[in-house]
């Protein structure tokens, strides 16, 4: 299994719902770091943080400080907590992210650093104090070989999505909150590719649950079988 940091950046702006609906962005958190467990109690081959990001952004998580399974989810359920905001400061989320990755914040040298960020928004624009031009934030972490995943929903804009995913991430978007859980498997490769987080390319995904499994192509290979007895029968 490959190692990795990951720092997810969370919306946490008041678009989102509540605390209620933001239990639904933490689960896809849980869900994307169950991907790497082992159990929850053996060490992690990866190591993840946290930051929240509305009118400003937050570290609540810092790299390397919950190495088991069971850690990280206590620490999401007691230092990840919805406190609401009135904009969408993408470009305060990704400068803060470039200062964990610069070696001191928990950072491992060596190991591919990748960035998850959800939104159900675009950023903030409209003041000259804003500068909504994504890359130039994306940027500095696109030269430290940092993987910007994107992940929109809601009124999330994909334009603004594959600006941040650049040339090495990947860019996804879905209709609705609840429909987080089907991009894990578009982030982390199924079992059926059997390829990991290291072989990451570009991808841009819209649809409110397009994401095809391993389920499927087992039912259509059920039904060649099928056939293929039956023909046997036949003759």
């Amino acid at each position: 299994m490959k190692r990795g940091d990951f720092i997810f950046l969370l919306d946490q702006s008041s678009s989102i719902g509540g605390p209620k609906r933001f239990k639904l962005v933490k689960e896809f958190a849980k869900k994307v770091v169950d991907n790497f467990r082992v159990s929850d109690r053996i060490k992690m081959t990866i190591n993840v943080g946290v930051i929240l990001y509305s009118n400003e952004a937050e570290l609540k998580m810092e790299l390397g400080k919950h190495d088991t399974f069971r850690k990280f989810v206590k620490a999401l359920k007691n230092n990840v907590k919805f406190e609401g905001g009135t904009q969408t400061r993408i470009d305060r989320a990704l400068i803060l992210a470039n200062k964990v990755f610069n070696g001191e914040g928990g950072d491992r040298p060596n190991v591919p650093n990748y960035i998850i960020l959800m939104t159900d928004g675009k950023q903030n624009s409209g003041s000259y104090l804003i500068d909504s031009n994504l890359p130039n934030y994306a940027r500095p972490l696109w030269d430290k070989n940092v993987t910007v995943l994107a992940v929109g929903v809601a009124e999330a804009q994909l334009e603004q999505l594959r600006q941040l995913a650049g040339k090495t991430g990947k860019a996804i978007y879905r209709k609705r909150l609840e429909d987080l859980k089907y991009t894990v498997n578009e982030l982390i490769p199924s079992e059926c590719s059997g390829k990991r987080v290291s072989s990451l390319n570009v991808r841009y995904i819209e649809g409110s649950n397009t994401s095809s499994s391993c389920s499927e192509v087992i039912r259509v290979v059920a039904v060649i079988v099928v056939i293929v007895v039956v023909a046997v029968v036949i003759l």
